[in-house]
């Protein structure tokens, strides 16, 4: 849908309001099996009170459907959709996802502030590789980022 955007890692935007927050917690190694845990935050149907005490801009399905939202045929349809998307991942990872997300991400080709747990650097978003990892064109060099706690703003 129109006004659909990513932000990378992990945010769902609707005309640069936050819709939807998801989180993964992985667990593994080389010779272990992996166990991700998923979690999905989506802005179901929000108060004016609730909407302000969000410290970003943020918006939830009853005002872009203009109705009450059924909570649990969200989580339905969102169940069946991710487990699609999972089976395709075991399949081919994210560069079956790659193109899709370039086409739909917020901040390709845009000045982004990366802020991590010790510095803020700031350069030209290069959008994802294709193993997901933020590229950033800085003054110096492109630097990749995958993991750790990592933020991403627009400008500097």
């Amino acid at each position: 849908a129109t006004g659909l955007a990513l932000k990378w890692p992990n945010d769902l935007l609707w005309h640069q309001q936050k819709l939807c927050g998801i989180l993964l917690e992985a667990q593994g190694g080389p010779s272990t099996q992996w166990d991700v845990v998923i979690g999905i935050g989506i802005n179901c149907q929000f108060s004016e009170a609730q909407l302000a005490a969000i410290n970003q801009p943020a918006t939830d399905l009853s005002r872009i459907c203009g109705q009450s939202i059924d909570r649990n045929r969200v989580a339905s349809l969102l169940i069946n959709t991710l487990y699609q998307m999972l089976n395709a991942y075991r399949n081919g990872g994210f560069a079956r996802f790659h193109e899709q997300w370039r086409q739909h991400d917020a901040y390709l080709g845009k000045t982004v502030t990366v802020i991590t747990a010790d510095q803020r650097i700031t350069g030209r978003s290069l959008g994802v590789n294709a193993k997901g990892r933020l590229l950033l064109d800085t003054a110096r060099s492109i630097q990749v980022f995958h993991e750790g706690d990592v933020s991403l703003r627009t400008g500097s």
